[in-house]
């Protein structure tokens, strides 16, 4: 569905709008189609890793006090204190000491529909 979005969002918004009336996932497809990307970078081992606006969204719908450090959370993912595995299979953690309002700054990294992504990026007070 990511890859579909990105395809979505190049069009334009009207001919979005008519092939989500063709498709099933209406919703989903409408929401996608007003994703954009915000950033790329790369990690430690070369990996080309996405911030979109709706993830943007999401980090400071949860966490306003990242409203100023969009560059650090890059930072975090470009040259990481710590690297961690995930939860999930698909899921990498990077850490950027000292920085941010707590002690470390955290980016949940994602892999999904053949892409790497920002899915979320908070502070933290100590490592998990």
């Amino acid at each position: 569905m990511q890859s579909l979005c990105l395809a979505l969002a190049a069009k334009t918004r009207s001919s979005v709008t008519t092939l989500c009336r063709v498709g099933d996932a209406v919703s989903a497809m409408q929401a996608c189609a007003t994703m954009a990307l915000i950033a790329t970078v790369r990690d430690p081992d070369g990996r080309l890793v996405e911030l979109t606006d709706e993830r943007w969204e999401h980090i400071l719908d949860r966490h306003r006090e990242l409203r100023t450090l969009q560059s650090e959370i890059m930072h975090a993912v470009t040259s990481p204190t710590l690297i961690r595995a995930g939860r999930k299979p698909n899921e990498r953690w990077y850490f950027l000491a000292d920085t941010g309002p707590s002690r470390w700054l955290q980016a949940v990294v994602a892999y999904r529909d053949g892409r790497w992504f920002i899915a979320s990026a908070f502070p933290r007070r100590r490592l998990p």
